[in-house]
């Protein structure tokens, strides 16, 4: 990341405003990355509970599952 977290989350919210990756869970889980890397852990975790929803394979559901529980939070139905 040459220009940053905060260069690299607007980058993603804009692919997200396009719509066509709304449900790509690795787009959320990227997004909460950043944020929490930009100290927004409240909005990290609510993009990684995002991933988590439309994640299908489980290493990457046990990923998420601890990115959400290292900020603080359940992940969504559990």
């Amino acid at each position: 990341m040459v220009d940053g977290a905060a260069r690299a989350l607007n980058l993603v919210d804009s692919l997200q405003a396009r719509g066509q990756v709304s449900e790509y869970h690795l787009l959320h889980a990227a997004r909460g990355r950043f944020l929490q890397q930009l100290g927004r852990p409240l909005e990290a975790r609510e993009a990684y509970r995002s991933a988590l929803c439309f994640a299908t394979l489980e290493p990457e559901r046990r990923l998420l599952k601890a990115r959400i529980a290292s900020i603080g939070g359940l992940p969504a139905g559990d």
